[in-house]
């Protein structure tokens, strides 16, 4: 798999995680079937409005700050910028690994090749989406600490 590749998926990735933030206090229907058998409480194959409501309140309820049951602006904002900083600061945990607050393309690099190293579970020097699917972040991280060692 070529680096080309890699640092695509790695932005679009970042992109996909950016958008989902714009949507994190709208209710959506779920579109992972985890998601949707955690959802069906009475496990019939479908979401009710009963079992829909009282996750989509408590979702968007959530950044109601002053709890006047009704989400403003202002609310909207506040929740969007905490986690656009939450995910800044995940970014920098994970890839700036000499913590001077920025990423090179060496700290990316590293960061990339232990992503696919521990991902590549057959060793046969790519990624199967099964393996994508299965693919644990504490199982990278773990490979990742020898390299940021050196």
């Amino acid at each position: 798999m070529s680096k080309k590749i890699l640092y695509a998926a790695f932005v679009t990735t970042g992109l996909v995680a950016v958008a989902g933030l714009a949507i994190a206090g709208e209710p959506y229907l779920p579109k992972a079937q985890k998601t949707f058998d955690r959802l069906d409480l009475n496990k019939d194959g479908k979401i009710s409005l009963a079992e829909f409501t009282p996750v989509a309140e408590k979702g968007f309820l959530g950044i109601d700050v002053n709890k006047d049951e009704a989400v403003s602006t202002a609310e909207i904002d506040a929740s969007l910028q905490a986690a656009l900083e939450r995910r800044r600061n995940r970014i920098l945990a994970n890839l700036d690994a000499d913590k001077n607050g920025s990423i090179t393309r060496a700290e990316l690099d590293t960061y990339v090749e232990a992503m696919v190293t521990g991902a590549d579970t057959d060793s046969d020097g790519g990624v199967s989406f099964a393996e994508a699917r299965i693919f644990k972040i504490a199982k990278w991280r773990k490979a990742l600490q020898p390299a940021s060692a050196n």
